[in-house]
């Protein structure tokens, strides 16, 4: 017997809208350089570094570094914020984090297009009380 896997048409138009985002801004977007480090996790053009919501320090650690596919959706998110606003998207960082673990805690996987209600309630209660756990 064959199991096959059910993904609803909204996942799969969400993660190929997603997929071509990552995509534009890795490939084609020349915002803070054409020879940009994508694969870094500190981007010294746009003072970002990609850590988690753990990270306190300007070091970044590996343990504590977004995870994937999350990180890539946040570097094509800050390099994009950046050509469109002409504004450090360092601010936006913190919400992304939040985010991420939130999709953490209420998916058990960090692709942005699982996102839901309950995902974005959660990450705004980790950014204004880290420490209250509520339910998914």
């Amino acid at each position: 017997m064959t199991i096959v896997h059910f993904s609803p048409r909204s996942r799969v138009k969400a993660e190929t809208n997603l997929k071509d985002f990552i995509h534009y801004c890795r490939h084609e977007l020349t915002v803070l350089g054409v020879d940009l480090a994508w694969d870094s996790n500190t981007w010294s053009a746009a003072r970002v570094t990609y850590g988690n919501v753990d990270q306190r320090t300007q070091k970044l650690h590996d343990r504590l570094t977004l995870t994937t596919p999350f990180l890539d959706f946040a570097k094509a998110y800050c390099r994009y914020h950046e050509g469109l606003q002409q504004k450090s998207a360092v601010r936006k960082l913190f919400a992304l984090r939040c985010l991420e673990r939130a999709l953490l805690d209420c998916t058990g996987e960090s692709s942005v297009a699982r996102a839901d209600m309950a995902t974005f309630d959660r990450a705004a209660v980790i950014e204004l009380a880290p420490s209250k756990r509520i339910p998914c």
